[in-house]
């Protein structure tokens, strides 16, 4: 079966502009020759070979180190300032015998008052320095549960360790450090 088809519209450029017809350059090459007879075709602009990789590695090294620093300052929430803030916040004596600060600012040990104690931190105060310091919910529970037959314990929430021991006489006591730089 023998088909013809219609000639169809002549294809326009990706602009949608009807190509121009006749030369497309001056009338005589630069480098001499005949001059060009064909129409302007857009070429596609090649980008330096080089240049994806280096834009691939320039934004891996800056979400890399974005990242980094996430991580490492959720690792060490704590500073020196941390206990110290957290005693003054509450209106503590942070030099008495109840709410001692030591290692340079990286260790808080505090006393709190048990039933044949004449001085110590009150449960108000004890429980306004857990907040300071946002000692988690579980950890403040561990510690209100822990009894004389226990021993010491501890636990660790960003960049703090805490142990304690409690007994009825001299109450709970807790000391608070700093953890080391990972």
């Amino acid at each position: 079966m023998n088909e013809t088809h219609a000639p169809g519209p002549e294809p326009r450029p990706w602009n949608g502009q009807t190509p121009p017809t006749g030369t497309t350059g001056p009338s005589s090459p630069p480098f001499g020759g005949a001059p060009a007879a064909q129409a302007f075709e857009p070429t596609a602009r090649t980008l330096p070979a080089w240049l994806l990789p280096s834009l691939t590695g320039a934004v891996g090294i800056v979400i890399g180190a974005a990242g980094w620093a996430l991580v490492s300052s959720s690792y060490a929430v704590g500073t020196p300032d941390t206990f110290t803030a957290a005693v003054e916040e509450c209106g503590l004596d942070y030099e008495s015998s109840a709410a001692q600060i030591g290692d340079e600012g990286a260790s808080l040990a505090l006393d709190h008052q048990g039933e044949d104690d004449i001085s110590g931190l009150s449960h108000t105060g004890l429980h306004c320095v857990l907040g300071a310091l946002d000692v988690p919910d579980s950890v403040t529970a561990q510690m209100e549960g822990t009894t004389a037959m226990d021993g010491r314990q501890s636990a660790s929430w960003d960049g703090i360790t805490a142990s304690w021991s409690y007994h009825p006489d001299r109450g709970l006591d807790v000391v608070f450090s700093l953890d080391q730089q990972r």
